[in-house]
């Protein structure tokens, strides 16, 4: 998964399935009228493996993203810091 992609389903996750990050992967997987098909949830004939896969290198993308953030504020906070 790209990071484009990652931000992608993201904001899908957010604007169109609450929050539901399964929700969005499954919709990127399948298609988002296959999942208002079935009442939006993750279909009852979805690829378990498939969906897994998916949703692990969302949740990579996320940590490393949250790392990057993390970093940032510490870098930001130590400059803060320095130049008292």
């Amino acid at each position: 998964m790209k990071k484009a992609e990652f931000e992608q389903i993201r904001q899908s996750a957010e604007e169109n399935y609450s929050g539901d990050v399964e929700l969005a992967l499954a919709a990127h997987l399948y298609s988002p009228g296959v999942i208002a098909k079935v009442g939006n949830i993750v279909p009852p004939f979805a690829d378990a493996k498939a969906l897994g896969l998916l949703k692990g290198q969302y949740t990579r993308l996320e940590n490393i993203e949250k790392k990057s953030k993390t970093k940032a504020e510490s870098k930001s906070k130590s400059k803060s810091k320095s130049k008292k």
